[in-house]
């Protein structure tokens, strides 16, 4: 939404920059039906020319655990094909609506077909998603916080951030 901008705002304010998780649904105004509201069409765009990261959320927000791997791989692909599209860049993070929530699945193997869809379509992917069928050190591991988040768990944070730190460092 356009909140994005003025938390991307905040954010240079403090001297860092942020990552934006999108997603792509269809916005329904007056009844019809755009593609694309505004704010995907130039928001994304703006938000990578100001240094911030922009990742993938899926198209409609799903819980991915109630979909095939066909819906998932459509959820992930449509996003991504869009924002890449409109933003000019490269999109290669992801982060599953409600997480991951593995204990969900009813099909164990339709949940490491989506994980391997993603680990083979070039995402990385935050922590609290698969860890299933593909080994742990395939995806990236990441503490998120919510801009809203008033308790942020320090020490996993920096637990999170020495990690990325020693993996970036080994070229990893």
């Amino acid at each position: 939404s356009p909140k994005h901008l003025a938390k991307a705002a905040m954010l240079e304010r403090a001297g860092v920059k942020g990552g934006f998780y999108l997603c792509g649904r269809e916005f329904e105004k007056n009844g019809a039906k755009s593609r694309k509201d505004p704010f995907f069409r130039t928001g994304a765009k703006e938000l990578v020319q100001r240094g911030h990261a922009v990742g993938n959320h899926t198209w409609t927000h799903p819980h991915m655990t109630r979909l095939s791997p066909d819906a998932a791989f459509r959820q992930i692909m449509t996003t991504r094909i869009t924002l890449e599209d409109v933003s000019d860049h490269a999109v290669l993070s992801y982060a599953a609506p409600f997480g991951w929530q593995k204990k969900n699945w009813s099909d164990v193997s339709s949940r490491i077909l989506v994980e391997k869809m993603l680990v083979e379509t070039g995402h990385y992917v935050s922590g609290d998603n698969p860890l299933g069928g593909i080994p742990p050190d395939v995806f990236y591991p990441a503490n998120r916080f919510s801009a809203n988040d008033r308790k942020p768990n320090y020490k996993a944070f920096m637990k999170g951030l020495a990690k990325q730190t020693m993996l970036a460092e080994d070229g990893k």
